[in-house]
Protein backbone atom coordinates (compact mmCIF):
# COMPACT_ATOMS: atom_id res chain seq x y z
CA UNK A 1 0.00 0.00 0.00
CA UNK A 2 1.43 3.18 -0.69
CA UNK A 3 1.41 5.49 1.86
CA UNK A 4 0.33 8.71 1.74
CA UNK A 5 1.13 11.80 3.56
CA UNK A 6 -1.41 14.01 4.97
CA UNK A 7 -0.94 17.85 5.89
CA UNK A 8 -3.85 19.77 7.23
CA UNK A 9 -4.08 23.48 6.76
CA UNK A 10 -0.92 25.79 7.61
CA UNK A 11 -3.36 27.96 9.77
CA UNK A 12 -6.68 27.41 11.03
CA UNK A 13 -9.89 27.17 9.35
CA UNK A 14 -11.36 30.73 9.82
CA UNK A 15 -13.91 30.20 12.66
CA UNK A 16 -17.58 30.04 11.10
CA UNK A 17 -19.74 33.08 11.02
CA UNK A 18 -22.32 32.58 14.12
CA UNK A 19 -24.61 34.84 12.37
CA UNK A 20 -24.42 33.10 9.47
CA UNK A 21 -27.71 31.29 9.65
CA UNK A 22 -30.48 29.76 7.26
CA UNK A 23 -32.87 30.28 9.48
CA UNK A 24 -35.31 33.19 9.01
CA UNK A 25 -36.06 31.92 13.18
CA UNK A 26 -35.81 35.54 14.91
CA UNK A 27 -35.47 33.92 17.86
CA UNK A 28 -32.05 32.79 16.89
CA UNK A 29 -30.94 35.49 15.48
CA UNK A 30 -31.63 37.49 18.36
CA UNK A 31 -30.28 35.16 20.19
CA UNK A 32 -27.29 35.32 18.09
CA UNK A 33 -26.82 38.87 18.45
CA UNK A 34 -27.22 39.10 21.88
CA UNK A 35 -24.35 37.17 22.70
CA UNK A 36 -22.26 38.73 19.94
CA UNK A 37 -23.05 42.23 21.26
CA UNK A 38 -22.11 40.62 24.60
CA UNK A 39 -18.55 38.78 23.69
CA UNK A 40 -18.29 42.42 21.96
CA UNK A 41 -19.06 44.50 25.43
CA UNK A 42 -16.61 41.88 27.74
CA UNK A 43 -13.39 42.23 24.81
CA UNK A 44 -14.26 46.74 25.41
CA UNK A 45 -14.43 46.05 29.39
CA UNK A 46 -11.79 43.47 30.12
CA UNK A 47 -9.26 46.51 30.16
CA UNK A 48 -11.44 48.45 32.50
CA UNK A 49 -11.70 45.27 34.71
CA UNK A 50 -15.29 45.17 34.30
CA UNK A 51 -17.56 42.34 33.07
CA UNK A 52 -21.09 42.95 31.08
CA UNK A 53 -23.40 42.19 33.89
CA UNK A 54 -21.44 44.52 36.05
CA UNK A 55 -21.54 47.65 33.65
CA UNK A 56 -25.18 46.81 33.56
CA UNK A 57 -25.20 47.44 37.17
CA UNK A 58 -23.16 50.14 37.27
CA UNK A 59 -25.31 51.98 34.45
CA UNK A 60 -28.18 51.29 36.93
CA UNK A 61 -26.10 52.83 40.09
CA UNK A 62 -25.47 55.91 37.95
CA UNK A 63 -28.88 56.42 37.18
CA UNK A 64 -29.81 56.19 41.29
CA UNK A 65 -26.89 55.24 43.56
CA UNK A 66 -28.22 53.55 46.66
CA UNK A 67 -30.87 51.19 44.87
CA UNK A 68 -31.30 47.69 46.53
CA UNK A 69 -30.35 44.77 45.08
CA UNK A 70 -33.70 43.90 44.33
CA UNK A 71 -34.93 47.21 43.03
CA UNK A 72 -31.03 45.99 40.58
CA UNK A 73 -32.32 42.88 39.96
CA UNK A 74 -34.89 43.56 38.85
CA UNK A 75 -34.15 46.79 36.54
CA UNK A 76 -31.59 44.81 35.05
CA UNK A 77 -33.85 41.79 34.47
CA UNK A 78 -31.84 38.84 35.88
CA UNK A 79 -32.86 36.34 38.56
CA UNK A 80 -31.83 36.99 42.20
CA UNK A 81 -28.35 34.55 42.36
CA UNK A 82 -27.24 36.47 39.50
CA UNK A 83 -27.22 39.75 40.43
CA UNK A 84 -26.11 38.24 44.05
CA UNK A 85 -22.89 36.99 43.04
CA UNK A 86 -22.43 40.15 40.52
CA UNK A 87 -22.34 42.15 43.49
CA UNK A 88 -20.53 40.03 45.73
CA UNK A 89 -17.75 40.48 42.62
CA UNK A 90 -18.07 44.21 42.56
CA UNK A 91 -17.73 44.17 46.02
CA UNK A 92 -14.69 42.53 45.88
CA UNK A 93 -13.42 44.97 42.92
CA UNK A 94 -14.07 48.23 44.82
CA UNK A 95 -17.02 49.35 42.70
CA UNK A 96 -19.54 49.48 45.13
CA UNK A 97 -20.03 48.80 48.80
CA UNK A 98 -23.22 47.98 51.27
CA UNK A 99 -24.78 49.84 53.57
CA UNK A 100 -27.71 49.37 55.77
CA UNK A 101 -30.90 51.20 54.91
CA UNK A 102 -31.61 53.68 57.88
CA UNK A 103 -35.35 53.05 56.97
CA UNK A 104 -35.78 49.34 56.97
CA UNK A 105 -32.34 47.31 58.93
CA UNK A 106 -32.91 44.16 57.06
CA UNK A 107 -32.52 46.01 53.56
CA UNK A 108 -29.07 47.02 52.21
CA UNK A 109 -28.78 49.91 49.84
CA UNK A 110 -26.28 49.13 47.19
CA UNK A 111 -23.32 52.65 46.68
CA UNK A 112 -20.73 53.48 44.15
CA UNK A 113 -17.34 53.28 45.30
CA UNK A 114 -14.81 56.02 44.45
CA UNK A 115 -13.53 53.64 41.83
CA UNK A 116 -16.57 52.94 39.76
CA UNK A 117 -17.13 57.06 39.87
CA UNK A 118 -13.70 57.17 37.92
CA UNK A 119 -14.38 54.39 35.21
CA UNK A 120 -17.62 55.89 34.62
CA UNK A 121 -16.27 58.19 31.41
CA UNK A 122 -14.16 55.10 30.25
CA UNK A 123 -17.37 53.03 30.56
CA UNK A 124 -18.88 54.75 28.17
CA UNK A 125 -16.45 55.37 25.77
CA UNK A 126 -16.12 51.83 25.33
CA UNK A 127 -19.95 51.37 25.10
CA UNK A 128 -19.86 53.92 22.14
CA UNK A 129 -17.04 52.43 20.26
CA UNK A 130 -18.91 49.19 20.65
CA UNK A 131 -22.09 50.17 19.24
CA UNK A 132 -21.16 52.42 16.63
CA UNK A 133 -18.84 49.78 15.37
CA UNK A 134 -21.65 46.93 15.49
CA UNK A 135 -23.75 49.60 13.74
CA UNK A 136 -21.88 51.04 11.09
CA UNK A 137 -23.02 49.50 8.68
CA UNK A 138 -26.53 51.36 9.15
CA UNK A 139 -27.78 54.92 8.37
CA UNK A 140 -29.35 56.97 11.03
CA UNK A 141 -32.95 56.26 10.00
CA UNK A 142 -31.73 52.42 10.36
CA UNK A 143 -30.56 52.88 13.60
CA UNK A 144 -33.81 54.97 14.97
CA UNK A 145 -35.90 51.97 13.54
CA UNK A 146 -34.31 49.20 15.26
CA UNK A 147 -34.16 51.11 18.72
CA UNK A 148 -38.32 51.50 18.21
CA UNK A 149 -38.07 47.84 17.24
CA UNK A 150 -36.12 46.31 19.69
CA UNK A 151 -38.18 48.20 22.50
CA UNK A 152 -41.06 47.06 21.13
CA UNK A 153 -40.41 43.40 21.10
CA UNK A 154 -38.89 44.40 24.97
CA UNK A 155 -42.45 45.66 25.66
CA UNK A 156 -43.98 42.38 24.26
CA UNK A 157 -42.19 40.21 25.89
CA UNK A 158 -42.19 41.75 28.82
CA UNK A 159 -46.01 41.83 29.06
CA UNK A 160 -45.70 38.11 28.42
CA UNK A 161 -43.68 37.64 31.27
CA UNK A 162 -46.00 39.53 33.14
CA UNK A 163 -49.06 37.26 32.61
CA UNK A 164 -50.41 33.88 34.53
CA UNK A 165 -48.97 30.72 33.99
CA UNK A 166 -48.43 29.64 30.32
CA UNK A 167 -50.23 26.63 29.63
CA UNK A 168 -49.01 24.55 26.18
CA UNK A 169 -50.98 22.41 24.46
CA UNK A 170 -49.81 19.10 22.77
CA UNK A 171 -51.21 19.16 19.12
CA UNK A 172 -51.43 15.39 18.03
CA UNK A 173 -51.17 15.26 14.28
CA UNK A 174 -53.57 12.75 13.09
CA UNK A 175 -52.61 9.94 10.87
Amino acid sequence: MAGYVYSWAIRPPEPEDPMETHSSDIGELLAQAARLWTQAQGRRLRDLGVLPGQAAALRLLWEQDGRTQAELRRLAGVEQPTMAKTLQRMVRDGLVRREPDPADRRKQRVHLAPRAQELRAALSLAEKDMEATALAGFTGEERERLARLLAALGQGLRADLNEGPLVLLDVVAES
